[in-house]
C-alpha cells in the first residue's frame, strides 16, 4: 500500500468535504474520488459515508483513519532519521493542472526533469531548481516554507494554471449530486437565450431526470447575474467578450426583422449555431500556414449575379467589431502577434465591418450593391483563405493535411464522476431560409455550425483526433433531440466528393 492515498484520506477525513481537501491538497477532486475508490477497492470496505453536504467516516473508515496516521507518521519519520544521518536535505514539488494537461502535456515535461537530474537531486539542484522557479510568474510559482537549499518545502508548480469561467460559473450554480451532468443550454438560457430556457422548461425529464428542486431558482438567480452585468464588465476580457457576442446570437431578435427570424425554427437554428461557437471557445481555452490555393473561382470568367443576404443582427456585429478591435489592441501590445498574423486579423476585421454595412442598408431597405452581392456569394472561401493561411502560420508553412482543415473539435468541460460532460463542434450544415431581398422572396442557403453534447467515461476522454474519426466512421452521438426542430433527417443536397 502506497503512502500518498494514505494521506489523502486523512486529509478528507480531516476536511469532511472532497472538494475542500481537493483544495487543500492541490489535487482535482476527480483524481481524489478515483484515489479513493481505489483505496476502498484495495481495503475491501467503504471507508466514507457520501451526503449532499459532505462525507463521513463509516465504522471501518474510523478504525482505519488511526493506523493510517500512525503509518504515515512513522514513514515520515524514518525518511528525516535518513536525511539526518546522510546530511541530504531535500525538497517536495506538487504539480496542479487542468485535466487536460495533466494527462497529456505535463508527463513529457515531468520526464524531461527526470532525465536532467538523474538520480537523487542533491541540494545544490534543489537550489538551481528553487532560484529558476522563483524567477517565474506568481501565477506559475506559489511558494510557501522556504529551507536552506532555497526550495520551498511544499512547493506547488501551477502548470498552465486556469482561471475562472463567466460560464464556468453558471455551470457550476446549475449543477449537483441531484443534477450532476449540464447542458450547453444552461450557458445559453443564462445568456438570455428564450429559446433555450423554453427547451429546458419543457423537456424536464431529459435535463433534470431527479427533478433537482434548486434547478431552476439557481438558473434564474445567474440569468439575473449575468443580466446585470454592466457593458464594461462585458469587456473585460476576450473570453468573456465572446460571450457577449454570443449574447447577441441567441438573444430574441428586435421588431423590425424579417418574419423568418421570428420563428421557433430560427431562433433553435440560432442557439445551436451559437452553442458550436462556444464549443469552439472552450476548446480553444482547455489549455493555455506560403498560402495553399482555395477554390473560389479564377477571375477569368464572369461570376453569376446571385443576390446575397445577411442576417439582420447588427448588435452580433457591433461586438465582433469591437471584440476583434480589442484583441488587436491586446496582442499588438503584447507583441505577441506575427506581421502575417497580423495582416489576417485585419482582413477578419475589414470583412466584419464589410458584413456590418452590409446590414446597415437591409435595415434601413437600401439595396446591396451589385458588388456587395458578388461578395457575399464569395464569402466561404474568404473566410477559409484566412484561417488557412493562420494554420499555415501555426504549421510553419508546411503542407496542411485533411485532418488540419476539419473543423470539427471536442472539449470535455465539468466532470460528475465517473463521467465527464463533453461538448463538441461538428461539420458544418447547410441551413435553408426564405429571406426577403429587395421586395421579393428567396430561397438562401449558408453554411452554420453543428453542435454536440454528451458524457463520456472520464477515463475516455475525447481528443479532437479520436472526435474527427468518429464523425468519419459515422459513430459520433445523435445530435440533440431539439434540433430536429429545424434540422432535417435527410440531407439537402448530395455531397460533392
Amino acid at each position: 500500500m502506497e503512502l500518498t492515498p494514505l494521506r489523502y484520506f486523512i486529509a478528507i477525513a480531516a476536511a469532511g468535504h472532497l472538494t475542500r481537501a481537493s483544495r487543500t491538497l492541490g489535487v482535482t477532486q476527480p483524481a481524489l474520488s478515483s484515489m479513493l475508490r481505489k483505496l476502498e477497492a484495495e481495503v475491501g470496505a467503504d471507508l466514507l459515508h457520501r451526503t449532499g453536504r459532505g462525507v463521513s467516516l463509516t465504522e471501518a473508515g474510523r478504525a482505519f483513519l488511526g493506523h493510517a496516521q500512525d503509518a504515515v507518521r512513522r514513514a515520515d519519520a524514518a525518511v528525516q532519521a535518513v536525511r539526518e544521518v546522510t546530511g541530504l536535505e531535500r525538497g517536495s514539488i506538487r504539480i496542479g493542472g487542468g485535466a487536460t494537461a495533466v494527462t497529456y502535456l505535463l508527463p513529457p515535461v515531468v520526464s524531461a526533469v527526470r532525465r536532467k537530474m538523474p538520480g537523487r537531486p542533491d541540494s545544490l539542484n534543489w537550489k538551481a531548481f528553487g532560484d529558476a522557479l522563483a524567477k517565474l510568474d506568481p501565477a506559475i510559482y506559489k511558494p510557501s516554507i522556504q529551507l536552506q537549499t532555497g526550495v520551498a518545502q511544499g512547493t506547488i508548480v501551477k502548470f498552465m494554471g486556469q482561471r475562472g469561467l463567466l460560464d464556468g460559473w453558471v455551470i457550476s450554480r446549475v449543477t449537483s449530486l441531484e443534477r450532476p451532468m449540464p447542458t450547453g443550454l444552461d450557458v445559453m438560457a443564462a445568456l438570455g437565450s428564450k429559446a433555450a430556457a423554453g427547451i429546458l422548461d419543457t423537456n424536464s425529464e431529459a435535463f433534470n431526470p431527479k427533478g433537482w428542486v434548486d434547478y431552476g431558482r439557481r438558473l434564474s438567480d445567474a440569468t439575473a447575474k449575468l443580466a446585470s452585468l454592466k457593458p464594461s464588465e462585458w469587456a473585460t476580457n476576450l473570453y468573456v467578450g465572446w460571450l457577449d457576442v454570443l449574447r447577441s446570437k441567441v438573444a430574441p431578435p428586435p421588431h423590425a426583422v424579417p418574419p423568418f427570424m421570428k420563428s421557433g425554427a430560427w431562433a433553435t437554428a440560432s442557439l445551436e449555431g451559437g452553442l458550436a461557437s462556444w464549443a469552439q471557445l472552450r476548446h480553444d481555452t482547455i489549455l493555455y500556414g506560403e498560402q495553399t490555393a482555395i477554390e473560389m473561382g479564377d477571375g477569368e470568367e464572369e461570376q453569376p449575379y446571385v443576390r446575397g443576404y445577411v442576417e439582420p443582427n447588427l448588435p452580433f456585429y457591433d461586438k465582433m467589431t469591437r471584440l476583434l478591435s480589442m484583441m488587436r489592441t491586446g496582442l499588438v501590445e503584447r507583441k505577441l502577434i506575427a506581421k502575417d498574423a497580423l495582416l489576417d486579423l485585419d482582413h477578419l476585421r475589414a470583412l466584419t465591418t464589410f458584413l456590418r454595412g452590409c446590414v446597415e442598408k437591409e435595415v434601413a431597405g437600401k439595396p446591396l450593391a451589385k458588388a456587395d452581392h458578388l461578395r457575399i456569394r464569395k464569402i466561404e472561401g474568404e473566410i477559409e483563405e484566412i484561417t488557412t493561411d493562420l494554420l499555415m502560420q501555426g504549421l510553419n508553412y508546411n503542407t496542411l493535411t485533411q485532418d488540419d482543415r476539419d473543423m470539427a473539435l471536442v472539449a470535455d468541460i465539468h466532470s460528475a464522476d465517473p463521467l465527464a460532460f463533453t461538448v463538441a463542434c461538428g461539420h458544418a450544415d447547410d441551413l435553408i431560409a426564405i429571406v426577403p431581398i429587395e421586395g421579393k422572396q428567396y430561397l438562401a442557403r449558408g453554411p452554420v455550425f453543428s453542435y454536440y453534447e454528451f458524457p463520456v467515461q472520464m477515463t475516455e476522454r475525447l481528443t479532437d483526433e479520436k472526435w474527427k474519426a468518429m464523425l468519419r466512421d459515422g459513430k459520433a452521438p445523435e445530435r440533440p433531440f431539439w434540433t430536429s426542430q429545424y434540422r432535417s433527417a435527410k440531407p439537402a443536397r448530395t455531397p460533392i466528393e
